[in-house]
């Protein structure tokens, strides 16, 4: 683990799965301009890559007929990835990342169905899980406090019905101070 610079990055990238496709908004919040790629695990879609100027967004969309596995990459260990069965999966959740200062990640979790979703998150610094039932139509917001890892994140949403569904949120959020390298790869926590 080594001492780290404070960076100018804030980035989003929320998905969104419907019966054909899945489509990821790209934000970028903070003083730099952040360049995604997306890559398909399977191999069957080019990645792809994009460049989104401070205050701006842009979004795109991938077949998902058949399923989706993507994920996202950017600058200073921002990762998403996003996987689900075809035609959305068995579950139809919206969830979205944000985050507040100090050091706070929330995920808002939207259950777009109509019966009751069992979902759990996983936190891999802490080995803690949240387990979470979100009824259709109520949206719930859950935070997590960043400030024993020095704003660094690894958060695991899957939901006990449906397998195919898993979607990762990891990175670090910067808060304009000098922080640390990642400390689960200096297998600190």
């Amino acid at each position: 683990m080594r001492p780290s610079r404070p960076i100018p990055y804030t980035l989003h990238a929320d998905g969104d799965a419907s019966a054909a496709s899945f489509s990821i908004e790209f934000r970028s919040t903070g003083g730099a301009t952040g360049v995604f790629q997306v890559r398909s695990a399977d191999g069957a879609q080019e990645p792809r890559s994009y460049t989104v100027e401070p205050g701006r967004q842009l979004t795109d969309a991938w077949d998902a007929a058949s399923g989706y596995d993507l994920s996202v990459h950017g600058p200073n260990g921002f990762f998403r990835r996003f996987r689900g069965g075809a035609g959305g999966g068995q579950a139809s959740l919206g969830v979205r990342a944000r985050y507040s200062l100090p050091l706070e990640f929330s995920l808002e979790i939207e259950n777009r169905g109509s019966e009751p979703v069992e979902v759990t998150v996983s936190d891999r610094y802490s080995s803690r899980s949240t387990d979470l039932s979100v009824k259709p139509g109520d949206p719930i917001t859950e935070r997590w406090s960043l400030g024993r890892t020095r704003g660094w994140y690894d958060l695991v949403v899957t939901v006990q019905d449906d397998p195919d569904l898993e979607y990762r949120y990891a990175g670090h959020l910067e808060n304009g101070k000098a922080s640390i390298s990642d400390p689960g790869m200096g297998g600190l926590v």
